[in-house]
């Protein structure tokens, strides 16, 4: 999607985890190249990865990864919550690419967490599409939860770029403003070492592969 632009959040202290989960191996990799191989499909360069907590761990995989570090935003009160991060990520996009790099009513950013290793290319591109066709913000949704990833629409970027400590991006939308799409692979995060295996153990059955 050339409208399109990936927001991958790796903030976290990931306390139950054990260990920085963006370094957790996936694959031939770890789970932030797995992220950032899904983004690069889907958006190509515009990527932007939001590092906190294990900063200089991540950064060290993102360079030799070859990522630029323009792609890199710093949220410096990552402990204070969620909202920090994507407050930190909104603000780096906006103020790294003017006018987000795309035509403001037909652009969307796609965010969602480095622990989500089952999120595809398609079902990116499927909740782009459908914020774009609705200029709504469409979460992924499972079991009557919603959450990331999610699809933000250009205009809505200004909502996110505001938000604070532990105030996710619902918080601040009206009802109307939002739709999801269900997907349960997608909607599935790594917490532990136990649930990433899990979820390679999934990977191989849709995908013949962890990654």
């Amino acid at each position: 999607m050339s409208s399109s632009h990936c927001l991958i959040l790796a903030a976290g202290a990931s306390s139950r985890f054990g260990s920085p989960k963006a370094l957790a191996p996936w694959g031939n990799g770890t789970l932030l190249a797995q992220a950032l191989e899904t983004a690069n499909e889907v958006s190509g360069q515009n990527r932007t990865v939001v590092l906190g907590g294990h900063e200089q761990a991540i950064r060290r995989e993102l360079a030799k990864l070859h990522f630029s570090n323009d792609g890199i935003a710093v949220n410096s009160e990552w402990e204070k919550g969620i909202g920090t991060s994507i407050g930190t990520g909104a603000n780096h996009i906006h103020a790294h690419a003017p006018s987000t790099s795309f035509d403001k009513n037909k652009g969307v950013v796609l965010l969602w967490f480095v622990d989500q290793p089952l999120v595809t290319p398609e079902h990116l591109k499927a909740l782009g599409s459908l914020a774009i066709e609705n200029q709504k913000c469409v979460f992924t949704e499972h079991d009557g939860a919603m959450g990331p990833p999610v699809a933000i629409p250009t205009a809505f970027l200004k909502k996110a770029m505001a938000l604070s400590a532990e105030r996710g991006l619902k918080s601040v939308l009206e009802k109307h403003e939002m739709m999801t799409l269900e997907n349960e692979d997608a909607f599935a995060d790594a917490d532990t070492p136990e649930t990433l295996a899990i979820l390679r153990d999934r990977a191989m059955f849709l995908f013949g592969r962890d990654s």
